[in-house]
């Protein structure tokens, strides 16, 4: 992994963050969450499902969350329950479909009261209570002072990107902030987005993530292939919808990234390469660069 130089200003001046992340994959092998899934739950080795588990931990799919719902109560293995609870208490989201985050949160409830490893019991308990806080969402109540991140449509400027991938992509970086912010942000507003007098009526500040994804290249070597991927993103003041971004000294900051991901050169191994590719890229970028740096500006402003 390499990063270009990173420029702090000192005084007025246009914050500017450039950074180069490299995100490496195993080559050959195209890392599907069907292939995750089916390892879990058919596997009879134990360290094969422990594997799965922790990779499908990582990912927001219903798909994974599904599976490790039914390992949380079926799997014989303490250890794969206990990652299960774990993972399943930052996976499902607001936006996660109410028919997966009701069998997550059943799962959770079974493991909280009658799993026979303490481990398990107490990790589901603890994963609960952070879902039971779902039943009323932070969006439905912006409280005052808190600081409120739009996060836009991503921009494609490549034609091989994924189909759908910009509604992908956007979820997984409001998840990104909402990991980062520990309460402090949030980037879902009820119903429509806020207005401008919406905004001061509640005393909160906001900001709009923009996102690009520059460059998806693919070559491929016989059974092998190479995905190269660039995504740019931006992060700046928002006056609501009625209003415009901002784009003013020291509450701006850009960030660009480039990946490179080796997998199998089928059709559907190169397609969740570039997904691999292309999230890796934004989530590192979005929690290693501009969230420090969104930090720091919303610092700066509550001690004015």
């Amino acid at each position: 992994m390499t990063m270009r130089g990173i420029n702090w200003p000192m005084r007025m001046f246009w914050a500017v963050l450039v950074c180069c992340l490299v995100v490496l994959a195993p080559p050959a092998r195209a890392d599907t969450v069907q292939t995750h899934v089916d390892q879990l739950s058919k596997s009879t080795d134990y360290k094969v499902r422990l594997s799965a588990a922790l990779w499908l931990a990582r990912k927001s799919d219903v798909r994974a969350i599904a599976a490790l719902s039914t390992a949380l109560t079926g799997d014989v293995e303490h250890t794969v329950r206990q990652i299960a609870a774990k993972s399943l208490g930052s996976q499902v989201t607001p936006r996660t479909p109410a028919d997966i985050r009701d069998r997550a949160v059943h799962a959770l409830d079974q493991a909280a009261r009658r799993d026979h490893h303490k481990a398990v019991r107490e990790q589901a308990a603890r994963s609960l209570k952070q879902l039971q806080a779902l039943a009323e969402p932070v969006a439905n109540d912006p409280g005052d002072g808190r600081i409120f991140i739009n996060v836009g449509v991503p921009a494609v400027g490549s034609h091989s990107a994924p189909k759908g991938f910009e509604r992908q992509l956007q979820s997984a970086l409001r998840e990104v902030v909402g990991r980062s912010a520990s309460g402090a942000y949030f980037t879902e507003w009820p119903g429509q987005l806020p207005t401008k007098a919406q905004l001061r009526k509640r005393n909160v500040r906001a900001y709009y993530l923009g996102s690009k994804i520059d460059q998806l290249e693919v070559q491929t070597n016989g059974r092998q292939a190479e995905i190269a991927c660039t995504v740019a993103l931006h992060i700046n003041g928002w006056e609501g919808r009625d209003g415009q971004q901002r784009w003013r000294a020291n509450e701006t900051a850009w960030a660009t990234g480039s990946g490179r991901v080796t997998s199998g050169s089928s059709a559907s191994a190169i397609d969740t390469a570039k997904v691999d590719c292309l999230l890796s890229v934004a989530e590192q970028i979005t929690s290693k660069r501009l969230m420090p740096y969104l930090n720091k500006v919303a610092s700066v402003a509550s001690a004015r």
